[in-house]
């Protein structure tokens, strides 16, 4: 875990005294009731996260250029301990295997019965059994020789075991195939620090149409531009952009189009909770003059069809090759719509339009649900302002919790808001290291004195014995003093130090 600022320190102090915090047992005992939920949550969004998109490029000679990118978070990968670093052997493998519509049809079938079936039992709190649907169409995609297969081998290298079981780090990468007109049904498979078991993804569908002729734009790719080297790294989040930072666009347009026309323009489109209608507001308009146009460009972390390492160019002409960069920290969290538009007017139908939504890695698991973040300012705010909160429909909820942050905003500027984050962080931080099996850990001594003041700058564990531990922890201020209850994680403060 990551050390904090004294910045944050100071204005948490500043915040739980002006709020007059108090332990509130009631409102301790009304927080309970929401402890399953939060288990709900860390059941599910702790799980390793990982990404399949696919991209078909423009061409014009008589096969089509495919990208199959993938990206897995770092907690999803093994790692084992080399001297003073972290690593992790990866062998990806790409299968493509020539279906036809009718069988095709026939999985994506298949696949949404089972991803509903895993989604049941998700809710239900239970392991699923992702095969559990598995039938003989499946069984006989399986059974076939592939077309094509590609290998993608590295290693991952990390310094820190935090860095190791991150979710928000991720490894990336593409396969560039290609491939004539037709229905394909292509898997990755992942296997690590030579493992003979895989792991395996769901099969996809994709679809080589034959050549329009019209060049219109067929997709964009998400990513990060380096000038100086001319290389561009796909994120592969699969239609999402990240959260709270900058990234650019790649996107291949018709050289007949004139570049002094030509605009990128990015729109929220979030709902309205009263009558369920989408709102479409506009954020960003960027003129192509304004974007790096470049001839060829390096697809970095990508391997083609002979396993090797490819700088990729368009085979064809007809196209140019634009870049736009997009200042993603004054975006909000939400869902949005990318046009490609040929006219300054407000009214001109886009040239090509896609949807995606924010994707923040690492977001804290209270903030998946409004009435769960509200409940959590119970350990900073006196219950009745956490009872003020949570009155109304849930879209007021969301507002008076919004609206109770942004005053706390150290970069108002901005969408992202540092000490919003940073306490939820903490809740998380206290769940994972302080739970016992009978308590979360921000329902505890320690978990909720980090809570309020963060990581100690320093500790000191000693052994009293009959298998009783007292556990110190300095702060530049206060000396916290917690002792075992059982053997089980449990520790009760016992003494409060004054150290100015």
């Amino acid at each position: 875990m990551k050390s904090y600022s004294t910045f944050f320190l100071a204005v948490f102090i500043s915040l739980i005294t002006s709020l007059g915090f108090t332990s509130n047992s009631s409102a301790q005992g009304r927080g309970n009731k929401t402890d399953s939920e939060y288990y709900r949550l860390a059941w599910r969004a702790l799980q390793a996260q990982s990404f399949i998109q696919h991209q078909v490029l423009p061409s014009t000679d008589s096969l089509s250029t495919a990208l199959v990118g993938f990206s897995l978070s770092y907690d999803l990968l093994q790692f084992k301990k080399n001297e003073a670093e972290f690593d992790s052997q990866i062998l990806i493998s790409l299968d493509v295997y020539k279906t036809t519509e009718e069988e095709a049809k026939k999985i994506d079938e298949l696949e949404r019965k089972e991803q509903e079936a895993i989604e049941k039992e998700r809710k239900r709190g239970r392991s699923p059994n992702i095969n559990v649907l598995r039938e003989n169409q499946l069984a006989k995609l399986e059974e076939l020789i592939p077309v094509k297969t590609i290998v993608f081998r590295d290693t991952v290298i990390v310094n820190t075991y935090e860095a190791t079981t991150s979710r928000a780090r991720q490894f990336t990468g593409n396969f560039l195939i290609h491939l004539p007109p037709g229905i394909y049904r292509y898997r990755v498979e992942l296997r690590q620090n030579d493992d003979p078991t895989a792991q395996q993804s769901r099969f996809r569908t994709l679809r080589i149409r034959k050549k329009p002729e019209r060049k219109i734009p067929l997709n964009i790719l998400v990513g990060d531009y380096n000038t100086a080297e001319n290389t561009f790294l796909s994120n592969n989040l699969d239609s999402k952009i990240p959260f709270g930072k900058e990234f650019d666009i790649l996107i291949w347009l018709p050289d007949t189009l004139s570049t002094n026309a030509l605009n990128l323009s990015l729109r929220e489109r979030g709902f309205e909770s009263t009558d369920s209608t989408i709102t479409n507001k506009a954020l960003l308009t960027i003129s192509a003059k304004n974007a790096a146009v470049v001839d060829t460009i390096n697809l970095d972390r990508t391997v083609s069809s002979d396993n090797k390492a490819t700088n990729f160019a368009l085979n064809s002409t007809g196209y140019n090759q634009y870049v736009f960069r997009i200042n993603g920290v004054d975006l909000p969290n939400s869902r949005f719509s990318i046009a490609i538009n040929n006219s300054t007017e407000e009214t001109a139908k886009p040239i090509y339009q896609t949807l995606v939504s924010s994707h923040w890695a690492d977001m804290p698991l209270p903030l998946f649900n409004v009435d769960l973040a509200i409940e959590m300012l119970r350990f900073i705010i006196p219950e009745k302002v956490v009872k003020n909160l949570n009155k109304g429909d849930n879209q007021q909820k969301i507002e008076a919790f919004e609206l109770f942050w942004k005053d706390k905003d150290p970069t108002p500027g901005t969408d992202f808001n540092e000490l919003m984050t940073e306490y939820y962080r903490r809740i998380d931080y206290a769940f994972e290291h302080y739970s016992s099996p009978s308590t979360p850990g921000f329902e505890n001594d320690m978990g909720q004195y980090y809570i309020k003041l963060g990581p100690p700058t320093d500790k000191k564990r000693t052994l009293l014995g009959n298998n009783q531990t007292m556990v110190q922890w300095f702060y530049p201020q206060v000396e916290l003093v917690f002792q075992s209850t059982s053997g089980f994680g449990d520790y009760q403060l016992i003494e409060r130090k004054s150290r100015s």
